[in-house]
Formats: structure tokens, C-alpha cells, sequence
């Protein structure tokens, strides 16, 4: 029998459990009415989680365009900016446009409760989403497999995986349509009572954070990462933490399927998804307490882990650009850590050479940016010196 349909022998046991606490069985309520209405993912999400669909991807084209200007031509730069700044302003009103669903709304106040209540619902919602998908998932991931194994088929490749990424439906999908609540909504007036009453849902974030949960750091579906969002999540975290704790961050770089989360999860006891049958997308990070015993021997306060999707995967092996999406999530990670973690297999001699070809080049785009930092702060500080900057930033 299943895991859960033992709960009446445990009481015949005597045996206290979870299930029987009044919090717990709040909890799962609010996840049952949630998951409950799911019977086709692809449109419960379109219905239900409307702000990352396709207006994410198209705010996300234009952020990077924003910054790379790279179709920008013979036009007039600041016109071009200014055009993208336009468009822009338009999906935030799309986005707007549409209310917040009955599941996030739910969601919302789920997470909200006091105390255990929302850790348990939270559990709960994990659960009772990979029950819902994974029947479907099973079947895909078999059939991913095997097209893998033909790299040419670049087509059945790529259909495939779409397919699994309208069959994936988890927490993260949650909270990233929370952020994009969050972030549409700073678009309104400062006295709109819609932004009002949206401005909670940092510090909520920012405690589940303090609870152990992971936040989304870079959407694994439009590879974007929501500044705002993250940046107001972890000014509140700062809050409700002394100013003066220190905090090591620790990320971990591999190919695809190779176990990261599996790693991080052993050595440090979190519990980064991966039993939902589908690998990790964007990256994750998570925030750890240190014993005070032992803080001593870490030299700070927290540790931040950071779980990041594989680089080298197939489905992205048939882009023309995917050197360079593999190129920038490494520089993000290694530029964002004090310890990477390179989880490689060390059989494939040709695997281990391209991650470590990677990697250096991340070294190098943060050796190259810091070095603009310092010529641009040494009129300021007057301290730099070639191989011993000891700028302030």
C-alpha cells in the first residue's frame, strides 16, 4: 500500500504522525483545493498561472535586447531604447490586465499562515504535484531518452521537451507567477491599491526562505532572471537577519543528469526537487543556518546554495547559441560564489575537458569585469595596483 493509506495503522499503532497535528490538516486542504481542479496541465496553467506564459518570454527578449542591443542596426540608439522601453511598458499592461487566479490567490493565503501550517502545505503541494504529472512524465522522459540517442533529430528533440515543459507543473511554477504579480504590479501608480496590496509578497518569500525553502534565482523556461523580484525578496531577507552575518555561498556546475541536486541534497541536507521526473531548470538557491558550534570553522553566519540545471543538454545542443547560454550561466554561478562545486563524470575525458573549457571562460569574463571596475573606481580610491586591488568594491 501507499505511503499515505498507512496513516490508519499508525493509529492502530499508537504511533503519533504528522497527519494528525489540526496544522497539518489545514495544510492539506488548501493543497487538495488547489491541485484538485488540475485535469490538463498545459491549460490549467495558461488559466491559472496567465504572467509566465508567453508575455514572460517576450519580456524576457526584450530585457537582453535592452542590454545587448544586438538588432539595433543603423537606427538611433536612444529611439531603439526607447521603442523597447515601449513595449515593454505594454506586456506589464497585459500582464496587469489579467486577474489574480483562484489557485494563486489560494496559494497566496496558504503561504501566509502562521507557523507550520504553510510549511506543511508547502509539502503537501509538492506532493500532490508530482503525483499529478509524473504518470505523464514517465512515459516523456523514456521517449526524450531515446531521441537523445539520435542527435540529429533535432526536431523530435526539441518537440519532446516542449512536451515536458507543458507536462511540469511544481511550486516553483507558483511562485514564479508570484514574482511576476509582483513585478506587473510596480508598474502602477504608487498609490494604486492593486500594488498596495501586493508589496507583502517579498517578505512572505523572504521567510520561506529563512524556513529553508528554495527561491527560484533564473527561470528555467525563459532563462531570465527576475531582478526586481529576487532583488526585493532578498533586501527583506537582510531585514529579518543581522546586517552583520556573514553569509559563504556555495553553487554546483555539471553536465545535465549527473546528480547536482542529488550531491547538494547529501551534503547539506536540503531537499532541492528531484523526484518530480524531469531534471532542474534555471537555478535554485537555497539559504542555511550554521550551527554556532561550528560557525567558528565556516567563518559565517548562513551558507546559500545554489542548484543549477545542467550545462550541455541536449535540447539545447541544437541551437546555434547554446555554447553561449552554457557560457552565461557559468559566469553567473562562478561570479556569484565563494566555492563552485564541478560535480563531473569522470570516465567521459571529453565531458570533463568542455566543462573545465566553460568554467575558465567564466573565470575570464569575471577577471575582465572586475578589472573595469577597478580602472572606473581608481580615481575614487586611489589604491589599485596591478595583481592588488584593494578597492572598496
Amino acid at each position: 500500500m501507499g505511503i499515505e493509506q498507512m496513516s490508519g495503522i499508525a493509529h492502530e499503532l499508537g504511533i503519533w504522525i504528522d497527519e494528525d497535528s489540526p496544522e497539518c490538516l489545514t495544510a492539506k486542504k488548501n493543497a487538495d483545493a488547489i491541485t484538485s481542479e488540475i485535469q490538463d496541465l498545459l491549460k490549467y496553467k495558461e488559466a491559472q498561472l496567465p504572467l509566465q506564459g508567453q508575455i514572460w518570454k517576450d519580456l524576457t527578449c526584450l530585457e537582453k535586447e535592452e542590454f545587448r542591443l544586438r538588432k539595433v542596426g543603423s537606427e538611433n540608439i536612444e529611439k531603439y531604447k526607447s521603442d523597447l522601453q515601449l513595449q515593454k511598458k505594454r506586456l506589464r499592461e497585459k500582464q496587469n490586465s489579467h486577474d489574480i487566479s483562484k489557485a494563486m490567490t489560494c496559494f497566496i493565503n496558504a503561504i501566509s499562515s502562521p507557523g507550520m501550517e504553510r510549511c506543511y502545505f508547502l509539502k503537501w503541494m509538492r506532493m500532490n504535484l508530482d503525483n499529478v504529472s509524473r504518470k505523464k512524465l514517465f512515459d516523456l522522459r523514456e521517449q526524450y531518452k531515446e531521441k537523445c540517442k539520435n542527435p540529429e533529430n533535432k526536431e523530435g528533440i526539441k518537440e519532446i521537451d516542449q512536451q515536458l515543459s507543458n507536462s511540469s507543473l511544481g511550486t516553483e511554477h507558483f511562485f514564479r507567477e508570484m514574482g511576476q504579480i509582483y513585478e506587473a504590479s510596480l508598474s502602477l501608480p504608487e498609490t494604486d491599491p492593486a500594488r498596495q496590496q501586493l508589496q507583502h509578497l517579498p517578505k512572505l518569500c523572504a521567510e520561506l526562505m529563512l524556513d529553508g525553502f528554495p527561491l527560484e534565482l533564473v527561470d528555467g523556461e525563459a532563462s531570465n532572471i527576475p531582478l526586481r523580484w529576487v532583488s526585493d525578496v532578498l533586501s527583506q531577507l537582510n531585514d529579518l537577519v543581522s546586517p552583520k552575518n556573514k553569509i559563504l555561498v556555495v553553487t554546483v556546475l555539471g553536465v545535465q543528469s549527473t546528480g547536482k541536486s542529488t550531491l547538494l541534497n547529501t551534503m547539506f541536507g536540503v531537499q532541492f526537487a528531484v523526484s518530480s521526473g524531469r531534471c532542474t531548470g534555471g537555478a535554485f538557491m537555497l539559504l542555511i543556518k550554521i550551527n554556532e558550534d561550528v560557525r567558528k570553522d565556516f567563518n559565517c553566519d548562513f551558507m546559500v546554495i545554489i542548484d543549477t540545471e545542467g550545462l550541455k543538454s541536449p535540447e539545447l545542443a541544437q541551437l546555434d547559441n547554446s555554447h553561449e547560454h552554457d557560457n552565461e550561466l557559468a559566469t553567473l554561478v562562478v561570479g556569484l560564489s565563494d566555492i563552485t562545486i564541478m560535480n563531473i563524470a569522470m570516465e567521459n575525458s571529453t565531458e570533463m575537458k568542455d566543462i573545465l573549457q566553460i568554467v575558465v571562460h567564466a573565470f575570464l569574463r569575471m577577471k575582465e569585469v572586475f578589472t573595469r571596475m577597478c580602472r572606473m573606481f581608481q580615481p575614487m580610491t586611489r589604491t589599485c595596483e596591478t595583481g592588488n586591488c584593494s578597492c572598496s568594491s
